[in-house]
């Protein structure tokens, strides 16, 4: 996933603000894109949003970001880019699970039906 993201930022058009968003979290309503761009202020180069004190995705990076994350080697990821340099994170405590759902299996999709 690292390596396709480094792919994704080398051919991103100039922007701010990027959405790192999983494939497989098709449940997070447009409510939650309106509340999470909301959260966006200066100084603040990373944000997270975090359901009942559990971290989940999307996250929103800063453009200040994509030089180390670029710049990190392939087999990196992250958490470890994360730890390695002194990043502004702000965690959004929202109220919407569904950013700790993925869809892997379809057993997923059969509990996330009955949520």
């Amino acid at each position: 996933m690292f390596t396709s993201l480094q792919t994704g930022l080398k051919n991103l058009p100039d922007t701010d603000w990027l959405l790192y968003h999983f494939v497989d979290q098709p449940a997070l309503p447009e409510a939650f894109y309106h509340a999470f761009v909301a959260q966006i202020e200066s100084g603040v180069q990373w944000i997270q949003p975090r359901f009942q004190g559990k971290k989940g995705h999307p996250i929103l990076m800063h453009r200040s970001l994509f030089p180390l994350i670029l710049n990190a080697d392939a087999d990196s990821n992250l958490r470890q880019v994360t730890k390695e340099h002194e990043i502004r994170i702000k965690i959004w405590d929202c109220s919407f699970r569904e950013i700790l759902f993925d869809l892997d299996t379809r057993e997923d999709l059969e509990r996330w039906r009955t949520l």
